[in-house]
């Protein structure tokens, strides 16, 4: 690759004006040009060191032995090399490594996708290495959507059998989607778009996945030097599922209570933090096992697993479940519907009448499935079903709305507020949300549409 310094010293040259400048000083608006401008530099660095990465990596190979650059400077790795060279993390050295694949040459071994671009004919992933170099893309983003395509590309390849013409395009058409959906995800968004991708792609491995949480789940205690207990889990989602919607479902009633009171509801002071709300439940849990009658705050909550009705028979099918981030296997999904209070979603099965009106202020069950359905979580910043409430668009008091389905969204506690406190606007078209804040003209999409990529990336990778 041919080094180049042009992006880099642009973005710092642009920001030269501020040089003596004291931060504190700056007005909204300088700060603002100041905070996005030093983005920018970021992101300029990360395209060059990617590329530096990269190399080091190339010279560090397994194959070269005690040849390798990093074993003759003595770290095992190029990524501890890497690490100390910038003054980073392996794991942070190892993202810049990741950027770097999607600059050089596409390897000659099956399993990686090679697309073809007038602007970068040699880049082995030329939208992540266009979006890179045009600072519209920093390394821990590039890194992922590089994993990604390698995984698929890999998954595709299996047995040495080289990738098919169209498998490419698909790949390619896969690669310019997620490129462009990052420029509007956050990287924990865009971490569950992948995995997604990744799981309908190859429910296979998803399901080997589960098998091997399953068999590694595990739960210890330990005291630390303060005497204090340490409990440390790693659950599979089966056994998570239950114990998060409990502790969900508990906490978000707290933090309802103690809001009630600075509202001007009934005498509660709770001053405890959500962590430690989280732990009070538990032990309340165990409490009410140990012998018990009731919790303390007798909420109750369940474990809502969605699965469409044409897949229920089909162990390597997907499903969801609110209490996990990801897709999750059928197979996994009927061995948690077994047990008692888990409460299945089955798509395309009859419903239950959804729309009210002024009949009743608060949303039914019913409804807050069916807001889950389409929302999948809080319609803004996505937390997950557990922490959100049902948010009437136009206000039950102020604006005389009705408690119906278009008239519903689900919000996050922290989002609910920003709707009523700051403006934000909330609309429904044809079943899908749309959120303009304030000063801003375009609404953003909501829900779950905000995570979906084109349906042409699916249908592609459907026909190849």
């Amino acid at each position: 690759m041919t080094i180049s310094m042009d992006s880099l010293a642009k973005e710092v040259a642009a920001l030269r004006g501020f040089t003596g400048r004291i931060e504190s000083e700056l007005t909204p608006a300088e700060f603002d040009d100041f905070r996005n401008g030093m983005g920018r530099i970021k992101r300029a660095y990360d395209a060059a060191a990617s590329a530096m990465a990269h190399e080091l990596a190339r010279r560090s190979s397994p194959e070269l032995g005690a040849g390798g650059l990093a074993r003759q400077e003595g770290f095992s790795n190029a990524q501890q090399s890497l690490g100390k060279t910038l003054g980073i993390t392996p794991s942070q050295a190892g993202k810049l490594i990741d950027a770097g694949r999607a600059l050089a040459p596409p390897a000659p071994s099956p399993g990686v996708a090679a697309t073809p671009s007038a602007a970068s004919p040699r880049a082995r992933y030329p939208y992540v290495s266009g979006a890179l170099k045009s600072t519209d893309m920093g390394a821990e983003v590039a890194s992922l959507i590089t994993r990604t395509l390698d995984a698929i590309g890999a998954s595709y390849a299996k047995d040495g059998v080289p990738l098919t013409d169209a498998r490419l395009a698909e790949l390619a058409e896969l690669e310019r989607a997620l490129v462009t959906k990052a420029q509007s995800l956050s990287l924990a968004e865009l971490r569950r778009v992948c995995e997604r991708e990744r799981a309908w792609r190859f429910p296979q491995e998803l399901a080997a996945k589960e098998r091997l949480h399953r068999e590694n789940r595990t739960l210890f205690f330990h005291e630390d030097s303060e005497g204090m207990i340490i409990l440390t889990a790693r659950m599979d989602v089966t056994s998570a599922a239950p114990i998060k919607a409990y502790i969900d479902a508990q906490t978000r009633w707290a933090l309802q209570q103690r809001r009630s009171t600075r509202d001007g509801g009934s005498d509660i002071d709770d001053s405890r933090s959500a962590g430690q709300m989280r732990l009070d439940a538990l032990t309340a849990l165990a409490q009410h096992g140990l012998g018990c009658t009731s919790t303390d705050s007798g909420v109750k909550t369940t474990v809502v697993i969605r699965i469409n009705e044409r897949d229920l028979k089909d162990e390597l099918a997907l499903g969801e479940c609110d209490q996990a981030s990801g897709p999750v296997t059928v197979g996994t999904l009927r061995t948690m519907a077994v047990d008692a209070g888990l409460l299945p979603v089955v798509l395309g099965g009859q419903s239950l009448p959804l729309d009210v009106g002024r009949m009743r202020r608060l949303f039914t069950p019913a409804q807050r499935l069916a807001l889950v359905e389409r929302d999948g979580g809080c319609s803004w910043c996505h937390a997950p079903p557990s922490f959100c409430e049902a948010h009437h668009i136009r206000w039950w008091e102020r604006d005389g709305g009705g408690t119906d389905l278009k008239n519903g969204v689900l919000l996050c506690t922290r989002c609910h507020h920003r709707v009523h406190r700051d403006g934000w606007t909330v609309r429904i078209e044809r079943d899908t949300v749309l959120i303009t804040k304030p000063g801003e003209a375009e609404p953003r999409l909501g829900g779950r549409e905000h995570l979906e990529l084109d349906s042409s990336v699916r249908d592609r990778a459907l026909a190849a």
